[in-house]
């Protein structure tokens, strides 16, 4: 099969009727993770807010959510050290940040700023255990080598028919349309 990669730089106008996977990386400069977002950065916000002004679905799986919430946390908890002065390790999560009430904003935050663009998704099934998501079609080391997650969310897209927009060169697999405005995944 041959790679799908379209380039956003061209493929600028989304169409009425397409299904999109947004990839954590795009959701989380959504959600505001860096202050000073690269041009590449902001032009994918930019065909995020152009799919949701259409006739499209984006969908969005529990999974994307977790990670989305989980990294974005974290993000979090690393600006709540810096200004503590603390080095945070392994533990410091878990033992300090978590039961901080800078911890339970930082969340609900996160949860309000998802509730808002959950609007324009479509929440979709995990599938675990389903027709082409037994433990056997998701813990392989053939075909395109993902990590667990990426691979599990490219089924799921594909399932799903949907288009996977991500700046992940790792996401440069056969047999799904991936947009992208990635250099490297476009040569």
């Amino acid at each position: 099969m041959a790679f799908k990669i379209i380039n956003l730089n061209v493929h600028v106008s989304p169409k009425s009727g397409d299904i999109y996977f947004f990839d954590s990386n795009v959701w989380l400069w959504l959600l505001g993770i860096k202050q000073n977002l690269q041009p590449h950065e902001t032009r994918y916000i930019s065909f995020f807010q152009a799919v949701t002004k259409l006739d499209c679905v984006i969908i969005l799986p529990a999974l994307l959510v977790s990670e989305v919430v989980n990294r974005k946390l974290r993000f979090e908890m690393y600006n709540y050290a810096r200004k503590k002065g603390d080095r945070p390790d392994e533990t410091y999560f878990k033992q300090k940040f978590r039961y901080t009430s800078e911890c339970t904003q930082a969340l609900q935050k996160i949860y309000d700023d998802i509730a808002i663009y959950a609007r324009s998704c479509l929440l979709i099934n995990d599938k675990f255990g389903e027709q082409d998501f037994r433990h056997n079609d998701l813990l392989i080391t053939t075909g395109p080598l993902l990590e667990f997650n990426d691979h599990y969310l490219f089924k799921l897209a594909k399932d799903s028919g949907a288009k996977i927009v991500t700046h992940d060169k790792d996401f440069k697999i056969e047999d799904i349309e991936v947009c992208t405005y990635n250099t490297q995944m476009l040569r």
